[in-house]
């Protein structure tokens, strides 16, 4: 059962129920995710309330899949759950880039962190098989319906061109709403106040899934 005990505010009841479908095996992870995505779900109402075009970097998607890394069972049903308890953005973006440049950008960041950030980071083997989760949340999102596009950072070219591609779909997007919101009143749909919210999600280091710039708070 789900907890909503009165005067938790929305931002930490949704990182607690996160918490509670997908519940990490270490507590001091548990702390630390419930601290990050309470103040990612503050962050992500309030920014889709005053700004036309939002960007996470690695927002409730990837907070999923780290989740879902901790408590060390991939349940298809449990992960596809979670993702109905968070806000949907309007575009999720996948980046992916070579399993070798993973491994060593994820050494470098191992030997070059705190004993504390060492503590608090996954074990090199851990953090690789993210791949395999991301793919099951790719998956998911897709067969949910939501609107996921793939982009690949294998050299500076490919994901400049990668960039270049988000852009216009990005603008593309935003067209759309406006020309929308010139219609009359009874035809276009939920306009008022609507902000675009794009999200990311990475593999481990490089991130993977949950990039929205335009997001729409559904939750």
């Amino acid at each position: 059962m789900l907890v909503r005990p009165r005067g938790l505010s929305r931002d930490l009841r949704t990182a607690l129920n996160l918490i509670k479908v997908l519940p990490p095996s270490n507590a001091l992870s548990s702390l630390r995710l419930l601290q990050y995505m309470s103040r990612l779900s503050h962050a992500w109402y309030r920014k889709s309330a005053i700004a036309r075009i939002v960007l996470f970097d690695q927002a409730f998607v990837q907070a999923i899949c780290s989740l879902t890394l901790l408590c060390g069972i991939a349940d298809e049903a449990l992960i596809s759950y979670a993702l109905d308890l968070v806000p949907e953005p309007d575009l999720l973006i996948r980046l992916d880039a070579p399993a070798k440049l993973l491994e060593e950008r994820l050494r470098d960041r191992h030997d070059l962190g705190s004993k504390v950030e060492r503590l608090l980071e996954l074990d090199l083997e851990t953090s690789l098989s993210s791949r395999n989760v991301v793919d099951l949340l790719h998956d998911l999102l897709c067969r949910k319906g939501r609107n996921v596009v793939s982009i690949s950072s294998v050299n500076q070219p490919s994901l400049a061109a990668a960039v270049e591609q988000m852009e216009r779909q990005i603008v593309s997007m935003v067209e759309q709403r406006k020309r929308a919101a010139t219609k009359p009143a009874h035809v276009g749909a939920d306009i008022s106040g609507h902000s675009s919210l794009i999200s990311t999600i990475f593999d481990p280091d490089l991130g993977a899934l949950d990039r929205t710039g335009t997001a729409r708070t559904r939750k």
